[in-house]
């Protein structure tokens, strides 16, 4: 007991907190790097249930309940700095409607990846 009493004294309080606060941005960019290999696997066409084992084999539900909304959104951001940069206004970038309208319009690989990824949205 004296031991611990001594190991203790040994580290102020501030290096405690100190090291939290480290251990914190360290998990939070850990986090960040994962999300985004998943949504890379997901842009490779690498299924949910894989994704899901590779995570320490919980579910494909389990895994899409936890990285589907991020890769949606950062996808969403994507358009819209891709809108930004064409000039357009918000109801020209709508990307629902856009997708549907250069779909008809255009028979682009380009387009029909985009169609494709809204098939696997669907899955989701």
């Amino acid at each position: 007991m004296a031991e611990s009493k001594k190991f203790v004294g040994t580290v102020t309080n501030e290096q405690v907190v100190d090291a939290i606060q480290a251990q914190h941005e360290a998990t939070v960019r850990a986090k960040s790097t994962l999300a985004q290999m998943v949504s890379v696997a997901r842009n490779r066409g690498i299924s949910w249930t894989v994704i899901g084992e590779a995570l320490g084999g919980i579910t494909k539900q389990s895994a899409q309940r936890k990285y589907a909304p991020s890769i949606k959104a950062d996808r969403e951001a994507e358009e819209r700095k891709v809108a930004e940069l064409l000039g357009l206004t918000d109801d020209e970038a709508d990307t629902p409607p856009g997708r549907e309208e250069n779909s008809e319009q255009s028979s682009s690989p380009h387009n029909e990846d985009v169609e494709t990824s809204g098939k696997e949205e669907g899955t989701l």
